[in-house]
């Protein structure tokens, strides 16, 4: 079966029996057995863009936590506070940029567009964050 084949049969798990899956996970499970039990490549366009995870915003007025978008998205597999792992340390891009006035806007767009070059040969992906969560996380790296 194709992934739209997958994705139905993962709804029908849902809504017909009642399996416990909920809406923002059954595009990824069906691009997942599209891959695994059908003809879907784990590097087609279309499977990468079904197995994001959503990008939602807490309720209004409620705080966003760093750290929990830090972990989330894998920025502390490739960034530390202190030092260098992957990319630079939170404490090295907050020197950088704190006499930029438009700090903020730079690193929204660096962490929602990806980028290279700025900290050597490595490229840091695009995470799949939506502006007030990139928001959070710059204001966060600015502060250290």
């Amino acid at each position: 079966m194709d992934q739209k084949a997958w994705t139905n049969a993962v709804l029908k798990m849902q809504h017909s029996y009642g399996a416990p899956i909920s809406e923002s996970d059954i595009s990824s499970i069906g691009a997942y057995l599209s891959v695994v039990y059908g003809s879907a490549k784990a590097d087609d366009p279309e499977i990468i863009d079904a197995s994001k995870p959503p990008v939602s915003a807490p309720p209004s007025g409620e705080a966003l936590d760093v750290q929990v978008l830090l972990t989330n998205n894998g920025c502390t597999g490739c960034h530390d506070i202190n030092k260098k792992i992957v990319g630079p340390a939170f404490k090295s891009i907050a020197k950088k940029y704190k006499a930029e006035t438009d700090a903020i806007k730079k690193l929204v767009a660096s962490i929602q567009s990806g980028g290279s070059g700025k900290w050597g040969n490595m490229t840091m992906p695009p995470m799949n964050v939506n502006d007030k969560q990139a928001e959070a996380l710059a204001v966060f790296i600015l502060k250290q």
